[in-house]
């Protein structure tokens, strides 16, 4: 997780508008609170970028991109079920 939150703190300072928590960030006029990040998913190396695009299909997210590949929500959530050995955090209803 610390790789990953380096990544995402170099992208804020370096304003790479590529990155979706960067435009959040600079559309609402907000950081992230650094203290109480956690990690959705933990343990994937590889399969990250997937599983982070299966994230963005299925649920709503601040995302302005599709993600690495563009997924229906029926693959995006047979995706998430199918890591059930690292299940991802829950997040609270809106």
């Amino acid at each position: 997780m610390d790789k990953r939150l380096k990544e995402h703190k170099n992208d804020l300072r370096n304003h790479r508008t590529t990155n979706s928590l960067v435009v959040h960030a600079e559309k609402y006029n907000h950081l992230p609170n650094w203290e109480q990040v956690t990690a959705v998913h933990t343990g994937l190396d590889k399969k990250r970028k997937l599983v982070e695009a299966a994230y963005i299909a299925s649920r709503e997210a601040t995302n302005h991109r599709n993600g690495f590949v563009n997924l229906s929500r029926t693959a995006a959530r047979l995706i998430l079920t199918s890591q059930s050995a690292c299940p991802p955090a829950r997040r609270p209803a809106r």
